[in-house]
């Protein structure tokens, strides 16, 4: 083949390589590039970062496990140790109860009491700015996470419902480190 033709060849490939690689993810929303985000009401949240929070063993008469709470958002995770990240941000928090100090893999599933494997509690803020105060705090009444760890890697994947029968579904995986 000719110098010509090679040269050619490449330029053909390196066009259809970046077209193919440029291809944006508008035919499935649900999982953007890097695969954390949650979705609501047909809009996709990428999530940059997630931490831990770590509030220890549950002492109550009728409370067992561990108080961990998972907030991941798109904002970077440095702002965490800062308090309130500057800038408009959405954010997921689940209050999850594990049954060992470190979040166990397993399904957590909604409950009013706090036992091992259980989703307590749950916040979404959508466009939050919280140096004002605004944005919007959506509270779901039910839904399941599903957590895999593997060494610093967590896997977190949930589906929360609201009140008006919608769904919050997303997830993330990456490193959260414990507070």
């Amino acid at each position: 083949m000719s110098r010509m033709k090679v040269a050619v060849a490449i330029a053909i490939t390196a066009v259809l390589f970046i077209f193919v690689a440029c291809t944006t993810t508008e035919d499935d929303p649900a999982e953007p590039v890097g695969g954390s985000y949650f979705t609501y009401d047909g809009t996709t949240y990428t999530l940059a970062s997630a931490i831990i929070e770590d509030y220890g063993a549950l002492l109550g008469e009728d409370e067992s496990g561990y108080d961990l709470d998972f907030t991941a958002g798109t904002f970077e995770q440095a702002f965490f140790e800062d308090g309130p990240p500057p800038g408009i941000h959405s954010i997921i928090f689940l209050d999850l109860i594990s049954p060992t100090p470190t979040l166990a893999s397993g399904t957590y599933t909604w409950s009013t009491t706090r036992t091992d494997f259980t989703l307590f509690d749950a916040m979404i803020f959508l466009n939050a700015d919280f140096q004002s105060g605004s944005g919007t705090l959506i509270r779901p009444e039910s839904g399941t996470v599903t957590v895999s760890v593997n060494g610093d890697i967590y896997t977190v994947e949930f589906t929360l419902i609201l009140t008006d029968g919608k769904t919050v579904t997303g997830r993330y995986s990456g490193a959260a480190p414990v507070f």
